[in-house]
Order: structure tokens, then sequence, then C-alpha cells
């Protein structure tokens, strides 16, 4: 059974935990198998 996960994140101040959340979100589904289909650009 296929699962989707969709984030838009707007301009924000960055901070700490913004960017530990996004250097670790990828462990949260990866084992799973799952995988981004985009991140980081514009799509």
């Amino acid at each position: 059974m296929a699962a989707y996960a969709i984030a838009h994140l707007q301009q924000f101040a960055p901070h700490s935990e913004v960017a530990e959340y996004i250097d670790r979100i990828g462990e949260t589904f990866a084992p799973f198998g799952g995988r981004f289909l985009i991140h980081g650009t514009a799509h």
C-alpha cells in the first residue's frame, strides 16, 4: 500500500529545531522504503 507525505515549507525564520527536523525527516520513512520525490527545489 502506498502512502504519501506532503509538506510545503514557506519562508520561515531558521532556527535549530527546524534545521534538525529538515535534516532528520528522511529517517522517519526510510525504514519503510520511503523516499523523497521532490526535495529542496521548486517543482
